[in-house]
């Protein structure tokens, strides 16, 4: 039996599982551009030699929008040879889905890819059938689609290896981190070549990485003191840096702001598309745990202690597939739903309401409150309560 499985929502269990499959090594990328958006899509294939007959290997699509303008309704068609078959493919984004496939096809819908360094991670677990000889390298056929303010414009892309005979050069890296400041150090790219970066975040997905006056910045835009000739005072950061006459780059990250946990940089050079990856811990207070009692209403209690006096402090809550979701606040009440309908509509004719999306701490550095858990799926379940100021986390753990 043929077993297909598509995510539209990405979980960290499904990229835990596919990212313990064989590491990819080096990258290779097919580009397609017009005069308002620049698609590029970078994979890392996997060692061929690595890979057996009826075993699973995974590959990671990153699909870029480097250009100016956005790239609206972006469609990614991938075929691949007889020899494999895909098993699953996840993404970072609840806008992506896999909306169509055939026994060597898959289709999937990226929706809007916003400009300047805009992109979508896909991640696909692939298996080796009977007929595959091992060693062989293989490809896959990469063809992108999209609307851009000028009409609807089709690129084809290039053939992207996803099994290779030998490593495509990876360029070394180093990293030094001294207090906040991430050092990143590279080489191996050619002289001039231009580079763009972006970061892998603890729960599996991606985010640009921007560079502003020689550092690398999570901020797309920045304010000048004065108003340019467009009459703007924000403005686009730079999305890519150049290797010297040694083909080395040096730039640091400031990760202040960041949640604990093990990140990485990924630095990824635009005319050869090899790349490095840079990995990173940001350190922060122990998690404290304890565990809950569903009460028979489906109420569960979140007590927890540690945080500052009138700390700001956010949730979220873990599903038994790994997956997570952002918990909201009503009437004292944590909820799983983003809006709540008013009795009366505003100056607007508007019911709906946002609800909140922290609590403070009291004088003791304590909060208190309660989530209905009634109308769960049966399972294992982990309600995050992280401080806003110093990152304590505080996990309440339940069964349903």
């Amino acid at each position: 039996m043929r077993l297909m499985i598509f995510r539209r929502i990405v979980s960290a269990g499904v990229l835990g599982l596919l990212a313990a499959g064989l590491s990819g090594i080096g990258s290779v990328a097919a580009a397609s551009s017009n005069a308002d958006t620049s698609i590029h899509i970078n994979a890392t294939p996997v060692a061929a030699a690595q890979v057996k007959p009826g075993q699973n290997f995974t590959s990671t699509f990153m699909v870029s929008n480097l250009g100016d303008g956005l790239a609206r309704d972006v469609r990614l068609v991938m075929t691949y040879p007889s020899a494999v078959q895909v098993q699953a493919a996840a993404f970072d984004r609840t806008e992506a889905w896999v909306n169509a496939t055939t026994a060597t096809s898959l289709e999937a819908r990226l929706g809007d890819i916003g400009s300047h360094g805009g992109m979508v991670k896909m991640v696909v677990s692939f298996l080796t059938l009977p007929g595959y000889t091992a060693g062989t390298p293989l490809q896959v056929q990469v063809r992108t689609n999209w609307n851009d303010i000028k009409g609807k414009n089709k690129h084809n892309g290039e053939a992207v290896p996803i099994l290779v005979n030998e490593a495509v050069a990876a360029n070394a890296a180093s990293e030094t981190m001294s207090g906040q400041i991430v050092t990143v150090n590279g080489s191996g790219f050619k002289p001039g070549e231009p580079v763009h970066f972006w970061y892998n975040v603890p729960g599996g997905s991606v985010a640009p990485l921007y560079i502003h006056n020689g550092a690398l910045t999570t901020d797309k835009t920045y304010r000048q003191s004065k108003t340019n000739a467009n009459a703007k005072r924000y403005v686009n950061n730079e999305i890519k840096i150049y290797a010297d006459a040694n083909g080395r780059i040096n730039i640091t990250f400031n990760t202040a702001g960041l949640a604990p946990g093990s990140y990485s940089i990924v630095a990824c050079g635009m005319v050869d598309d090899v790349h490095m990856v840079v990995p990173f811990v940001v350190s922060g207070p122990a998690t404290v745990s304890s565990a809950a009692k569903m009460q028979g209403d489906g109420m569960v209690a979140v007590n927890a202690g540690g945080f500052k006096p009138g700390e700001p402090v956010q949730f979220w809550y873990n599903r038994p597939d790994g997956g997570a979701a952002t918990l909201y606040i009503h009437n004292g009440v944590l909820t799983t739903q983003k809006t709540y309908r008013k009795d009366k509509a505003d100056a607007n004719g508007n019911h709906d309401a946002n609800n909140a999306t922290t609590v403070y701490a009291d004088a003791k550095g304590q909060i208190g409150l309660a989530f209905n858990a009634a109308g769960l799926a049966p399972g294992n379940y982990s309600i995050v309560a992280r401080g806003l100021r110093d990152g304590v986390q505080v996990v309440t753990v339940f069964a349903r």
